[in-house]
């Protein structure tokens, strides 16, 4: 009897483990938490975990035998992560530059919270499902009788064991945070950037009319003046002021922000409202003054822009610094749509429209509600990530409303499928007219070069880095030879917050000197 029970729980282990990767289970799972919104590193570690319970609930409800399906289950956890783990432990050996140096230390750290996370899920799920599984026997046998049978006396747990415990949890819970919000890697590696996924190769259409941008132009700091319609760049003068207007009336103190809220432009998604943080900047209450304002999308002034990016700070900082305008800042989030990536556009399927949302709802509300320059020169969009693709669409579809755009690690294919953009394609609905009418690589070439003049793109990005650099890089092109010009701010940081935040400084004093070229001052 005694070894029935282990052999029978190892049995139902090894089915239940076949069972779940023969029927497709497991695969269907990960592509479901990609579509939440993790990466496929992080989804394959939650698979893992899911796998492992799934196992060890079954294996505990048939044969009871805790200890032994705990131990199945978490080598069938381990097995299901091993590949990803030992792919990011080569990656991470071979970083360096931008991408972090390989830590002994962390990685020994990841492999021990791994273990102590399987151990966990094993212990978690066996004490439920020996619960479930006496309530299954008392449900099924002579109540009364299983009541009288002697209790076991409790075993007490030592002190000692507990403080052990509770100082093994203290080391590992960080790590093992760390693992879920950003990569199971991000300890393996120091003096990096943080960011989630894995890097894959960006295929670009080569610009339509003309070459790509020489390498050493796209690692340099600086503006590449668009070619006009003769074949000449634009003077340097028209693209940038060099006068700073805006120091004549520089306040001080500190700004503040307000919140609007707006019916969700959804339907079907988590929340009924939508909302926007604007940020006024510091003397807004007394002043009379009319200011440009800056469109950031799609995410609020909250975590990374906050916690990473020290947004609020920074401007209030640039701009008693006069290095900046003063500038109202309307922060517009996507949060509790229909889609975890929402493209910022209007969905194929009409469950969700930003796009619409923004030109015509938020935009009119701001210009109503605050002393704004209610024109398009002195408007523009900015965003990271999915909210640089979201910049570089926004102004090319409506230039009437945007003529500057702030772009930090964007990618400029509508839809494209990769690690780094698992949900991109999905408000498009696959359809290869839509993503075409809305990739900025596509639209740039359709600009009237009369108007081409006007529009401004600032660009953010690693050009060495496998999935953004070929985009940043393609795009920067793309507008060169339109005759639009660029502002480039290559960073070795990659694509990461820490980026954003060394960025932004320059990138916000830029776009107030290109400000004063277009005349919104006077």
């Amino acid at each position: 009897m005694r070894l029935a029970r282990p052999a029978a729980a190892l049995a139902v282990a090894l089915v239940t483990s076949l069972v779940l990767r023969g029927s497709g289970t497991l695969e269907d799972a990960n592509a479901a938490l990609q579509v939440m919104g993790f990466d496929p590193d992080r989804a394959q570690l939650l698979t893992a975990f899911i796998a492992e319970a799934v196992v060890v609930a079954l294996a505990v409800l048939v044969t009871r035998a805790a200890l032994v399906a705990s131990l199945a289950g978490m080598a069938v956890g381990a097995l299901e992560f091993q590949a990803t783990f030992r792919h990011e432990t080569t990656a991470a050996m071979a970083a360096g530059g931008g991408a972090g140096s390989f830590t002994a230390l962390g990685w020994a750290a990841t492999l021990v919270t791994f273990v102590i996370a399987l151990a966990i899920v094993a212990w978690a799920t066996a004490s439920l499902a020996l619960i479930v599984r006496r309530w299954l026997v008392l449900a099924a046998a002579d109540v009364g009788a299983l009541a009288r049978r002697p209790r076991r006396r409790a075993r007490i747990v030592r002190p000692a064991a507990v403080v052990a415990a509770a100082a093994l949890l203290a080391v590992t819970l960080p790590v093992f945070g760390d693992m879920v919000n950003y990569t199971p890697d991000v300890d393996m590696r120091s003096g990096g950037a943080t960011v989630a996924g894995s890097a894959a190769t960006a295929e670009v259409p080569p610009p339509e009319n003309g070459p790509a941008l020489p390498p050493a132009t796209l690692d340099q700091t600086g503006v590449v003046p668009g070619t006009a319609a003769s074949g000449t760049a634009q003077p340097a003068a028209r693209v940038l002021a060099t006068d700073r207007p805006w120091e004549r009336w520089r306040p001080s103190g500190a700004g503040s922000t307000t919140v609007a809220t707006f019916p969700g432009p959804w339907v079907g998604g988590t929340k009924p409202s939508a909302q926007v943080t604007i940020y006024l900047p510091p003397g807004y209450a007394t002043s009379t003054l009319r200011y440009p304002v800056i469109y950031e999308v799609p995410w609020d002034l909250t975590g990374g822009w906050t916690t990473a990016g020290d947004m609020q700070a920074t401007l209030d900082s640039l701009i008693t610094s006069g290095a900046m305008p003063a500038s109202i800042v309307a922060f517009v989030s996507e949060h509790g749509g229909a889609f975890v990536d929402d493209e910022c556009a209007n969905a194929a399927n009409g469950r969700e429209w930003f796009d619409t949302y923004l030109t015509q709802t938020v935009v009119p509300y701001v210009d109503r509600r605050f002393r704004t320059m209610a024109t398009p020169e002195a408007r523009a969009v900015m965003g990271f990530s999915q909210g640089g693709y979201c910049a570089a669409t926004l102004e090319l579809r409506h230039p009437d409303v945007f003529r500057s755009a702030v772009s930090f690690s964007g990618y400029y294919q509508a839809g494209i499928r990769s690690p780094e953009t698992p949900n991109a394609w999905r408000p498009f609905g696959g359809s290869p007219a839509l993503e075409a009418a809305s990739s900025p690589l596509l639209m740039a070439p359709a600009v009237a070069r009369s108007l081409a003049p006007d529009l401004f793109f600032e660009l953010s990005a690693s050009p060495h880095e496998p999935f953004f650099g070929p985009q940043y890089s393609a795009f920067a092109s793309t507008l060169h030879n339109e005759g639009i010009s660029v502002a480039l701010f290559p960073t070795p940081l990659g694509h990461a917050w820490s980026a954003v935040r060394s960025v932004e400084p320059k990138a916000l004093t830029t776009l107030g000197e290109r400000w004063a070229a277009l005349g919104v001052f006077g």
